[in-house]
Formats: structure tokens, C-alpha cells, sequence
């Protein structure tokens, strides 16, 4: 009971992914006007595709939401590009069950083995 987990979660929406990463746009304003205050974002200048490679990259446990409302190629060719980019992270996908939560558990506690 006293193990304290720190672990990175990052959350993907599998049905934007591929437009974020191939976007030249920065972050809406008032996500880097807020980040301008907070000494901690250091990304607020970034472009979102930095912006998502970094939390890619930087991640322990990636969920990739919203996997049921894409098709399976498409699906497994971005977990082939998320594993790339960040291969020690262990990918999960959600597609709406309620295991989502017991595989996330499971992730979380293997991840710090």
C-alpha cells in the first residue's frame, strides 16, 4: 500500500492522429496563453505535431481512443509509427469495453516492473 505509481499516460485520438501529426498549426491561443504563464509548458511555442511527438515519445502507457472508428489498417499502421516513435511504451486501445480499465491497471503496475 505505500508503492506510489508515477507513471505517463498519454491519450491518442485515433481519429485525429494522423491530421494533428501532419499539421503545421500551432496550438489554439489560449492553449499557449496559459502555457505562457506556467514556467512547466515548455511546448507552447511548438506546432501540434511537436506537440504530440513529444507526448508520444515522452509516455509510458499510450491509449489510443476512439480505435473502433477507425479501420484496422489504419489502426495498426499508427501503432507501428507510435511503437517507432516510443517502443518501451506499452499501446492499448480503446474501443469502448469496460476491460479499458483492468488492461490500463495491468499496464500501469507491468510498466513499472
Amino acid at each position: 500500500l505505500g508503492t506510489r505509481l508515477t507513471v505517463l499516460v498519454a491519450v491518442i485520438d485515433a481519429r485525429t492522429f494522423y491530421d494533428e501529426w501532419e499539421s503545421a498549426a500551432k496550438l489554439p491561443r489560449s492553449m499557449r496563453q496559459a502555457a505562457v504563464d506556467d514556467e512547466r509548458a515548455h511546448l507552447h511555442d511548438k506546432r501540434r505535431c511537436e506537440v504530440l511527438a513529444e507526448n508520444v515519445e515522452s509516455a509510458d502507457v499510450i491509449i489510443q481512443s476512439h480505435a473502433n472508428a477507425v479501420d484496422a489498417d489504419e489502426l495498426e499502421a499508427m501503432g507501428a509509427m507510435i511503437c517507432e516513435l516510443n517502443p518501451t511504451a506499452v499501446l492499448l486501445q480503446d474501443t469502448g469495453d469496460v476491460l479499458v480499465g483492468k488492461k490500463l491497471l495491468h499496464a500501469l503496475l507491468r510498466s513499472r516492473e
